[in-house]
């Protein structure tokens, strides 16, 4: 959908800044038709919705590339949902300042007073000792074990409940990485899913199957979620494309 003409002309002028105004919104709409969840149209009001002066140095993108090292957006998507959990900081302590003086908070702010992200050990901890545990168990394997650092092997346990845990290992010894369902219930930006993302493709990779195929699988079968801030949610999408990208370069263009 790009103008040549157009982009000749502000470069011509040396009008940079209009020039990236138009090139950001072409990209925009560009990728509404990948992801239409989480790029909107751009025309009309929504292009006067971009802050003027956006390339000045102490703006938010020169802001963005001079204080977050460079090293910190690599193979890191849920990076978007630190950003926005530090976003709405003010919102936050502006609600719990209200809630002490017993002001009841209407259910805008309840996401502001609610979300706090879960630090990367916790997210490695849970979903390798939830997922990971589900699918070791019914196919053991030390390779993958050895690539999950917090995953704890299980304490001895009594003869009764020895006799029950082996009679669901055989139920899950007939699982298929595809029939695997996770769920999180809060998702926020998707920093749970992202790292359940990884775990699945290890997964999947154990079973023979490529990246390019899991990718796909994953997105399909195995990966839900929920949350009450449609922002975090918009982000948790992006963040779970973002990293099937990862796996598959080409996936957007595949429909």
């Amino acid at each position: 959908g790009l103008d040549t003409a157009k982009v000749a002309e502000y470069i011509e002028a040396n009008d940079t800044e209009t020039l990236y105004r138009y090139l950001l919104l072409t990209q925009c709409n560009a990728l509404n038709e990948a992801l239409p969840m989480m790029f909107e149209r751009m025309g009309g009001y929504t292009e006067m919705l971009l802050p003027n002066n956006i390339l000045k140095p102490d703006g938010v993108l020169g802001r963005m590339v001079a204080d977050i090292p460079e090293d910190d957006w690599r193979d890191a998507v849920q990076i978007i949902g630190w950003l926005y959990q530090y976003y709405n900081t003010e919102l936050k302590d502006d609600t719990f300042a209200q809630l002490k003086k017993n002001v009841k908070i209407s259910k805008e702010r309840i996401p502001a007073a609610t979300q706090l992200f879960t630090p990367d050990w916790i997210v490695r901890y849970m979903v390798e000792n939830s997922l990971g545990r589900l699918w070791l168990e019914g196919h053991p394997n030390d390779a993958l074990k050895a690539d999950w650092k917090y995953y704890l092997d299980e304490a001895e346990q009594e003869t009764e409940v020895q006799a029950q845990l082996e009679k669901l290992r055989a139920e899950y010894r007939t699982i298929k990485p595809e029939e695997i369902k996770v769920i999180d219930p809060c998702m926020g930006s998707g920093h749970i899913l992202v790292y359940a993302f990884d775990v699945l493709m290890q997964i999947y990779e154990a079973q023979g199957v490529t990246q390019r195929e899991a990718a796909q699988s994953i997105l399909q079968n195995n990966l839900y979620g929920l949350d009450i801030d449609p922002r975090a949610a918009q982000m948790a999408y992006f963040a779970v494309m973002m990293k099937a990208r990862q796996y598959d370069r080409r996936l957007l263009t595949r429909g």
